[in-house]
């Protein structure tokens, strides 16, 4: 019985003592919190992105808490309203988020490029370019690879007759589709510009 109790007695201890050091160690290594950087990456978008010029929202959000910048107008898909939340935690003025939207450049469709092979390797323009000069007459524009397709997470990028299509009330300027063009084919334009052109 003495034994059972003694076991008891040291387990206890055992159990207090490192209940103890935790709690000690918690205050110890407790990483600050920066509590307007959390408040401004609760309102961004969540895209991560990248098109701030940052890594992510949580790294918008750290650079404008930390002052690295104050710019509250670099967040493309959160638009003018983020910005002006933004402003009013960081206590700035809210900068104008210019619209853009993403454009591709090649109009090389299967009607106004014609096939001179197909092509069946790995899905990248400049791979494909690579074997006689790629798939169409022209070498220099999209071959519908479908990166950008995979890299829109809006789903405003599609692929119709070989050449990417961008569906502007689904784009919101992030500007991954353009990242991952190797082909250069796509690039973030104001979105102002687009409309007047199309209309």
């Amino acid at each position: 019985m003495e034994q059972i109790i003694f076991a008891v007695i040291v387990v206890s201890a055992i159990g207090f003592v490192a209940g103890l050091g935790l709690a000690i160690a918690s205050k110890v290594m407790a990483v600050p919190v920066d509590e307007r950087a959390e408040k401004i990456q609760e309102i961004l978008p969540g895209a991560n992105c990248g098109s701030c010029g940052f890594s992510g929202c949580s790294g918008y959000a750290g650079a404008l808490s930390k002052g690295e910048t104050t710019n509250t107008a670099l967040c493309n898909p959160g638009g003018n309203e983020v910005s002006k939340l933004i402003a009013e935690i960081m206590g700035l003025n809210a900068g104008e988020v210019k619209p853009s939207a993403a454009v591709v450049l090649c109009q090389g469709n299967n009607r106004n490029a014609s096939k001179k092979l197909d092509y069946s390797g790995v899905l990248s323009c400049k791979m494909a370019n690579q074997l006689f000069g790629g798939p169409k007459d022209c070498i220099y524009g999209c071959i519908g690879c479908m990166r950008c397709v995979k890299a829109c997470e809006s789903g405003a990028v599609t692929v119709t007759n070989f050449c990417a299509k961008v569906d502007y009330d689904k784009c919101i300027g992030c500007g991954r589709c353009a990242e991952v063009c190797t082909m250069k084919c796509i690039n973030l334009v104001d979105l102002n510009k687009i409309v007047s052109r199309v209309v």
